[in-house]
């Protein structure tokens, strides 16, 4: 009963999470056609292939993590999206759980059950559970990692810095944004464990790193073997043309993206016709790089500039995710072009698509997410103040990596995997803001 009493705080917000994420079901049933984006498709069809023929496609386009969970799921329940939207459900509430652990590991319970709170209700992280996207799934396998990473840090262990490296790999199997991150993980490792003299650091860095490269290293030679590129996915260099590259030339031509998109596709088919080119990964992936890195070493000032400007679509509010799941027309993509061409008030009627009357019905959600990014910065100074810099920068490293990388590309949805280490970061900042207002009102003294 101690036990109840004790957590009973934590136990509400988790069902607070399962409810929130759950009434999703109830679209699912009557509009499952609802939980397909334009990328679903690419994660589903591998599945069925998995299930029809025992292959998975001939292609390395995408990772096998998100279609092999599917292909799970399907194997059972059969092929209904709603089975896969309610073993999502349970996923996203227990990384609710892991955001708390990961509060109380590396600051204390208080925050931590702000950050469960606020990852509870945290709106992008409730509607990517009704999507068929790797984001609720991606975020899971993150946090498993990076809290593996930290038990390391904080008690040692002989297995947990490897298990914590093999996580990474299936969370990079998953979305394979993260290939990069091991490095800085293995940085912050030399750097950031004190406690290890500098041998011990190098070597825990290094184990880091092979045991990362020798889990991946089956699917590369797979993807070298059947499609003759050693790489964790060809989407790489699909997304440096036809988002990165395409800024560019949509800036330098004074057009849309959209047009320039389509221009550098048919560059890159005309390339490979007039070289008489198979049109598989491989090849259209070594074009697709070559004519990007053209565009993008040609310009490399502009590329900067509309990459970074690019990042700032991810910490837009999604609150059209939520219109599109209750079947309501809006506008959304594009929002910075607007808001940069036109000003505030068109980039805003805009994101609503004309349906002004929605902005006062979504106001409570764009606010807690304002909320959430000043306490945020507060929570990020008074840690950087007080020289936490190991529980800094474990937080703070992949909200910055999986906020900048992907630039032109971005969108909300990206901020799903980052929800948790700011929501930690926030949730102290909510902490100390208590303090200093007991401090000020003269309740309680500051420590």
């Amino acid at each position: 009963m101690s036990i109840f009493k004790k957590h009973v705080s934590l136990l509400i917000i988790l069902v607070i999470a399962f409810a929130l994420r759950a009434s999703l079901l109830i679209v699912a049933f009557q509009h499952p056609e609802r939980a397909f984006q334009l990328d679903s498709l690419t994660y589903v069809e591998p599945a069925l292939k998995l299930l029809g023929e025992g292959l998975y496609p001939e292609t390395a386009y995408r990772t096998p993590v998100y279609p092999l969970f599917i292909a799970a799921i399907y194997s059972v329940f059969g092929p209904h999206p709603q089975a896969v939207i309610a073993g999502q459900v349970i996923i996203g509430m227990f990384s609710v759980l892991l955001t708390y652990i990961l509060g109380l590991r590396l600051v204390c319970r208080r925050t931590a059950i702000i950050a469960a709170l606020l990852m509870a209700i945290n709106v992008e992280s409730i509607t990517h559970t009704f999507y068929i996207l790797s984001e609720t799934l991606f975020t899971f396998l993150l946090l498993l990692s990076l809290l593996a990473l930290i038990q390391f840090w904080q008690k040692g262990g002989r297995f947990l810095l490897p298990i914590s490296a093999i996580t990474m790999a299936v969370a990079t199997l998953c979305r394979p944004i993260t290939q990069y991150l091991p490095v800085l993980v293995a940085i912050l490792i030399v750097f950031g464990l004190r406690q290890l003299a500098w041998r011990q650091r190098f070597f825990a860095a290094a184990t880091y790193l092979i045991v990362f490269i020798v889990t991946l290293g089956p699917w590369i030679a797979r993807n070298y073997y059947l499609c003759g590129i050693p790489a964790v996915s060809t989407i790489e260099s699909y997304s440096m043309l036809g988002y990165n590259a395409a800024t560019v030339e949509a800036y330098l031509s004074r057009g849309s993206e959209e047009a320039a998109r389509r221009k550098l596709q048919d560059q890159v088919n005309a390339q490979m016709a007039a070289s008489g080119l198979a049109d598989n990964d491989i090849n259209r992936s070594r074009v697709q790089n070559q004519l990007a890195h053209q565009i993008i070493f040609g310009y490399p000032a502009i590329f900067l500039y509309m990459h970074l400007k690019g990042d700032l679509n991810s910490l837009l509010p999604d609150a059209t995710g939520t219109m599109e799941i209750l079947g309501l027309t809006v506008g959304g993509k594009g929002t910075l072009s607007v808001l940069n061409q036109q000003g505030v008030v068109a980039a805003v009627e805009h994101y609503f698509g004309g349906s002004m009357w929605l902005l006062w019905l979504f106001s409570p959600l764009i606010l807690l997410l304002v909320l959430n990014y000043f306490f945020f910065l507060v929570g990020a100074v008074v840690l950087a103040s007080k020289k936490e810099w190991f529980v800094f920068w474990v937080l703070l490293i992949p909200i910055m990596y999986l906020l900048l990388l992907p630039g032109a590309a971005s969108m909300a949805r990206f901020r799903v995997p980052v929800m948790p280490y700011l929501c930690v970061i926030a949730g102290f900042g909510i902490q100390v803001a208590g303090q200093y207002a007991k401090c000020i009102l003269g309740r309680k003294p500051m420590r």
